[in-house]
């Protein structure tokens, strides 16, 4: 019975310190992102590019263009550079901002 004891309280320190040290995480997690930005992504004829991969730069943010070349992605702030990316084209950088690209 002693023995017994002993691991359950071993297993409640253990899980304690794991729930402080979860809480003292969660505490310091940056705000959810605040910009909603969308679009669609063509090739230099106008046709729709489906599979295209568009992620903001610094961060595990990101998506894919879908069948019809659309996209809607949310970025933490006007500052921030995405990158749409696709095999056999040349990687494009745009910061947000507040402006609409043609």
């Amino acid at each position: 019975m002693r023995k017994t004891f002993r691991n359950f309280a071993r297993t409640l320190l253990l899980s304690s310190v794991f729930i402080a040290v979860a809480t003292s995480l969660r505490a310091e997690a940056p705000q959810e992102a605040k910009i909603v930005i969308s679009g669609t992504v063509n090739d230099d004829t106008g046709e729709a590019m489906p599979g295209v991969s568009i992620t903001v730069e610094g961060t595990s943010l990101g998506t894919t263009s879908d069948i019809n070349g659309e996209f809607t992605l949310t970025v933490p702030d006007a500052a921030s550079m995405v990158q749409f990316a696709f095999m056999g084209y040349k990687t494009e950088k745009v910061k947000v901002g507040s402006n609409s690209i043609p």
